[in-house]
């Protein structure tokens, strides 16, 4: 019995410690980036008007029957961002997983893979002690299920397109399943109809994570103190891609009228292209970029 409660005060103080790192890793860009490869600082800005609540709504609902979730958005959509926000409402334990983070992992390897990241994402150190222990955990939570269930998000699959994500997908899949625990997935929808649903053991549930509505863009524009009657119709339609808005207002005077008259794409999807390399996307020429969000 004493067993029993050291295991379970151990694993609440794991839970919290994971919770903890999730607020610090989601509250700065610069942990953000270093932990997960792109700027996901989801609480750094508290007074931000709150978007898409009812989606998330939703798409919770959706997590908490245990189906798996795949958010299908083009580039710029905000896939991502939404899924931080869902990690970050876990109550129970989450992990975050960039699609670079599986580069050299076999569906064989899941298993250590797995626990090596749960000791980094609860603020831990790994070493032999602590892998055992972990793998003690799960071994156990097959045949009875945690108190406070697992959360796994996989982002940007289309980021490693070489790598066989159906295979991973039904991996892990397979392991939630028992453990019953939850999992969120972000694609762009080319490549997710293309490469990977076909080869799925399992049937997710998929949302669309579209771009910003007119309504939508222009509360932001009006967050920042952009007055929308400077700008023309070309810029205000790609305003509606939320990373190039945020792009936009990361780069430009907010109540300088004169630098928003006249804004063109391109500059701003110069602009975009420099911030998805300091975010580590895929290398991509203007060209190529252009092409892609703006048809």
């Amino acid at each position: 019995k004493s067993n029993l409660s050291v295991s379970k005060l151990s694993f609440k103080r794991s839970v919290d410690q994971n919770a903890a790192w999730r607020e610090q890793t989601f509250s700065a860009t610069r942990y953000s980036r270093e932990r997960l490869g792109q700027g996901l600082a989801i609480l750094q800005t508290r007074e931000f008007p709150p978007m898409r609540t009812e989606l998330r709504k939703i798409i919770a609902t959706e997590i908490e029957t245990g189906r798996v979730v795949i958010l299908l958005g083009d580039e710029g959509h905000g896939k991502s961002w939404m899924a931080a926000q869902l990690c970050s409402d876990e109550t129970g334990l989450a992990l975050f997983i960039s699609a670079e983070q599986f580069d050299g992992v076999s569906v064989h390897d899941l298993d250590d893979f797995l626990v090596d990241l749960l000791i980094k994402q609860t603020g831990e150190l790994a070493n032999d002690t602590l892998k055992l222990r972990w793998k003690h955990r799960l071994q156990a939570w097959r045949t009875t299920p945690p108190v406070a269930s697992l959360l796994i998000v996989v982002d940007g699959l289309n980021q490693r397109q070489s790598l066989r994500w159906d295979r991973l997908l039904n991996g892990i899949q397979s392991r939630l399943a028992e453990l019953r625990g939850k999992m969120v997935v972000t694609v762009r929808p080319h490549f997710w109809q293309k490469a990977i649903a076909r080869g799925l053991a399992f049937n997710p549930t998929t949302f669309e994570v579209p771009e910003w509505s007119p309504e939508e863009r222009n509360e932001l524009l009006k967050h920042y103190g952009i007055d929308v009657n400077w700008l023309d119709q070309l810029t205000l339609q790609t305003l509606k891609n939320p990373r190039l808005l945020a792009v936009a207002v990361a780069t430009l005077p907010h109540r300088e009228a004169i630098t928003w008259k006249g804004l063109t794409t391109d500059r701003l999807l110069m602009e975009h292209l420099r911030a998805s390399q300091l975010d580590n996307y895929e290398d991509e020429t203007f060209t190529q970029l252009t092409r892609r969000l703006s048809d």
